[in-house]
């Protein structure tokens, strides 16, 4: 058995090594959310499709791509396929680049992606869909399938929450005292207050009494309830 460590002053720290450190802080993704383009795919001209700026980790090697960059995939064939635009790291060369990862005709699934813990290692952005004999790429065959980065819990009052958050980030607010998620629209608690207005009839309780919390009935009674009659999604327990 044999122990290792890394980094420290005068040691050499492999690429690999460092690739082991960073893909344990941060999920391998694209730096971004479903709402916006970041290494996103989109259709361009003919079997030319674009992708995105934007930055992605993978296998905890960065990617940056400053421009929209034109990917082309081969005409259609005789038989539908599924193609892929994918990120490709590979550390004998160095690089990290976006290319196609090419389907088989008439099998109806994309090619396996090529995930090693020390060598070629693929991440796919999108599947798009080329149809038989096709000499174009529309956006209704472009499938997004980008993985994204993790989020880091943070903390912040609500005049100092994030000024440029990613979908679903989360943190706790200080001002409000609970924890909260940006939405891509607001920000949200992850448990909601139950106010005065979400609550009627607050009765107890009780076997053959009933509530409604939040718009939905909560009855407690043996038998089938009848008065008044449950609506969907009302609770009943016996």
């Amino acid at each position: 058995m044999a122990e290792s460590y890394w980094p420290f002053d005068g040691e050499d720290t492999s690429e690999t090594q460092y690739s082991q450190l960073f893909r344990r802080m941060q999920a391998t993704g694209v730096w971004g959310d479903d709402t916006d383009q970041s290494c996103k795919l989109v259709a361009g001209a003919g079997l030319v499709p674009v992708l995105k700026a934007g930055y992605a980790l993978v296998r905890g090697h960065m990617y940056y791509n400053d421009d929209d960059l034109p990917l082309t995939f081969a005409a259609g064939s005789a038989q539908d396929r599924i193609d892929r635009a994918i990120l490709r790291l590979d550390p004998t060369a160095n690089s990290i680049r976006a290319v196609v990862l090419a389907g088989t005709p008439g099998s109806g699934s994309p090619t396996a992606l090529t995930q090693t813990d020390a060598g070629i290692f693929e991440i796919s952005l999108a599947r798009v869909m080329v149809t038989a004999g096709s000499s174009s790429i529309s956006t209704s065959n472009i499938n997004d399938e980008r993985p994204f980065m993790g989020h880091v819990f943070g903390e912040w009052t609500t005049p100092n929450r994030p000024s440029n958050p990613r979908k679903g980030q989360p943190g706790f607010n200080l001002t409000d005292g609970r924890p909260e998620y940006w939405t891509g629209a607001a920000w949200k608690a992850f448990v909601p207050d139950i106010t005065a207005s979400m609550i009627t009839d607050p009765e107890n309780l009780v076997v053959g009494n009933s509530s409604k919390v939040g718009g939905r009935r909560i009855y407690v009674q043996s038998t089938t309830p009848t008065s008044p009659a449950p609506a969907a999604n009302d609770i009943w327990l016996w």
